[in-house]
């Protein structure tokens, strides 16, 4: 990797992943600084201002400060929220949240830099929707699906897939804590004898007929170039040849 200038790593504080890629960078000695929206604003500090048509400051923690202008690319992957000060009110901490949101998510937008993913395409991403109608537009095969808040319509669809498996799967991750255990909401297996559920009107739910598996692929697609592999948890890391099901026409988009 050539040229100056920092990456910006925007990622949760225990991510392997995000680990591996710091460890490449390091390796190609680029300069690096990773932080976690969840340090904003208690133990990451923002200073900027425009100058001319460019954004001008610095952003920093009880470490490091980074240079915004020497800001060459932004990796994003999954921050955590922004975290404020524990007696900080309801309301206040809605303003809090929102004022985060919009001024240092919109200043680190503004940089002229690229981002992976861009941040227009990897809000885009995370709706599940969306995912399932980009997969169908591409030849991918997917499972019949219900999205819906109606307990008799998930009843309906749990008996059209004739005694087979139904799925329910969150729209995003859900985590929290319950009796001071941390809890977290997966993809799972249900019961099609616990549908019609009366808590199924409390909001959104999405449904889907099971799908039997050998093994899971991790499909990423950077500038037109797809890399596939299975999930190491599963069967071994050896590559998959998934990229030869997609339309070409459509990998710009992705």
């Amino acid at each position: 990797m050539t040229g100056a200038g920092h990456v910006l790593i925007l990622a949760g504080r225990f991510d392997p992943t995000c680990d591996l890629v710091v460890e490449e960078l390091n390796r190609r000695a680029v300069p690096v600084f990773r932080a976690d929206m969840a340090e904003f604003p208690l133990r990451l500090t923002l200073a900027a201002s425009l100058s001319g048509s460019r954004w001008h400051g610095t952003l920093a923690n009880d470490r490091r400060t980074l240079d915004l202008a020497s800001v060459r690319s932004v990796y994003y992957r999954r921050p955590t929220h922004p975290k404020f000060p524990e007696q900080m009110g309801a309301e206040a901490r809605k303003v809090a949240e929102r004022e985060a949101r919009w001024g240092f998510g919109g200043l680190l937008t503004a940089l002229p830099c690229r981002w992976l993913p861009p941040p227009g395409k990897a809000a885009d991403a995370e709706y599940k929707p969306r995912q399932l109608r980009a997969a169908a537009e591409v030849g991918l095969s997917v499972p019949r699906t219900l999205i819906t808040n109606c307990p008799d319509a998930a009843e309906d669809f749990a008996e059209s897939l004739d005694g087979g498996p139904v799925i329910y799967k969150p729209f995003f991750p859900v985590r929290g804590t319950v009796r001071g255990k941390t809890a977290a909401v997966y993809a799972s297996i249900i019961d099609p004898g616990d549908l019609p559920h009366a808590d199924i009107a409390s909001t959104a739910h999405m449904f889907q007929e099971w799908v039997p598996k050998a093994y899971e692929v991790r499909l990423t697609a950077v500038d037109g170039q797809i890399f596939a592999g299975r999930d190491p948890r599963r069967l071994g890391g050896r590559p998959h040849r998934l990229a030869q099901r997609l339309r070409q026409p459509y990998l710009p988009g992705l």
